[in-house]
């Protein structure tokens, strides 16, 4: 990396503060605000000139990771060929922090990436390979399709409460494709009571995938809960036609979701580490491809001790005195949604009856020494033999075998 020059970027939302650097007392003037615009862009090309100009070297762009806010930005540095360095928010945050003078703005940002960049105290960066990007992208995606069907289906079941009581006996689900057929031929008793029998039986038999005998018996059961049903609303009432909307929206996401899904896993399954994950007990293709999409590229990792703080499962360590510091909470400083996705992970494999794992063991064995832990805290420490085991495999090449010592 180059040590003479750079130009460090403070990046915020539609616009950043830009400020070049020949050594860290010599600033090419004060920080300057520039839009993410084409125009605005040319003030990196610009700065770059002035500095190549004055040392005949080429500047090493520095900014932070912000989410979404910096994928322009990195979009155009790509383009133009300029030598960028990406700073994770925590390394930036703890280097502020430092500093005697704890004051956050952005034009000190810039003065702060700076002497992390002569200071050598940048990180390591790697540019993420295009198929990990789109997974990690397609599963934010499944995640926010996910969130909205559950909200979704919280008020559809108080709707369905309203015109059906005690419903939710009537169907294997609620949410089954024929419940849903149902509802939206039938959104409210009267329809049904109003057709004639044979009317009903041609018309759900048609729409029903099942045989003849079993879609009579399910209308035999139907009628027989509409005639002890007493709905809560009329067939003119709102309820109804609020309950067809959340019957198209739960129809909607759930088809969104088997899209990204059959998508994230057709690209999940051309990386290396997807045939490795699969073979623990319990992990089918949806864990296995999420747990891909935010995990990255695992050859980025030092150890398996840099993908437990990745997770955000490394203890946090507070020694004092005659305190060990040791058994504290977990940092929770990592990747959030891949805590999450390994969580499941545990307890899926805890729950697995293929065959027995080193997950099984180790949870009851947690649980059950002379100090147990509590079932949360036994998953975590479970989360993090996982990680173990993953990284061995990774590095070994091979599958998932147990065998107890």
């Amino acid at each position: 990396m180059n040590k003479l020059t750079c130009i460090t970027i403070d990046v915020s939302q539609g616009k950043s503060h830009i400020q070049g650097f020949i050594a860290l007392d010599k600033p090419l003037g004060k920080p300057k605000i520039m839009r993410h615009t084409n125009q605005g862009y040319e003030h990196i090309i610009n700065l770059k000139e002035i500095i190549e100009s004055k040392t005949g070297t080429s500047p090493v762009v520095v900014f932070e990771y912000t989410g979404i806010y910096h994928k322009s930005l990195e979009k155009f540095l790509l383009n133009s060929g300029i030598h960028y360095h990406v700073v994770a928010p925590l390394r930036a945050a703890k280097a502020r922090n430092n500093e005697i003078r704890n004051q956050k703005t952005d034009p000190r940002d810039c003065l702060s990436l700076a002497k992390m960049f002569y200071s050598d105290n940048l990180g390591k960066f790697y540019g993420e390979n295009k198929f990990y990007s789109q997974l990690r992208k397609l599963n934010r995606y499944y995640e926010t399709n996910m969130m909205h069907l559950i909200k979704v289906k919280v008020n559809f079941r108080e709707t369905l409460a309203v015109i059906y009581p005690n419903y939710k006996d009537l169907f294997e689900s609620v949410y089954s494709s024929d419940s849903l057929t149902f509802l939206k031929i039938y959104p409210h008793p009267s329809l049904l009571i109003s057709q004639k029998r044979t009317e009903v039986n041609e018309t759900l038999c048609d729409k029903w995938i099942h045989t003849e005998k079993w879609s009579l018996r399910k209308i035999d059961e139907i009628y027989h809960f509409i005639k002890e049903t007493v709905p809560g609303c009329e067939i003119d009432d709102p309820e109804v036609i609020i309950l067809l909307s959340y019957i198209e929206q739960i129809e909607y996401y759930l088809n969104q979701l088997d899209k990204t899904f059959k998508l994230m896993t057709s690209i999940a399954k051309n990386t290396p580490l997807f045939n490795l994950v699969h073979s623990l007990p319990g992990i089918q293709d949806n864990l296995t491809s999420r747990f891909i999409a935010e995990l990255g590229d695992i050859n980025r990792f030092d150890g398996y001790k840099s993908m437990i703080a990745y997770v955000g499962i490394d203890p946090v360590i507070r020694h004092s005195g005659d305190k060990d510091g040791l058994h504290l909470k977990i940092s929770k400083k990592g990747n959030k949604r891949l805590r999450t996705i390994l969580y499941l992970m545990v307890d899926s494999m805890r729950k697995s009856n293929r065959e027995h794992n080193a997950v099984q063991y180790y949870y009851k064995k947690k649980t059950q020494q002379i100090r147990p832990l509590k079932p949360k805290a036994a998953s975590i420490a479970c989360a993090s033999k996982l990680v173990r085991i993953i990284y061995y495999m990774h590095k070994t090449g091979s599958l998932y075998t147990y065998q107890r010592v």
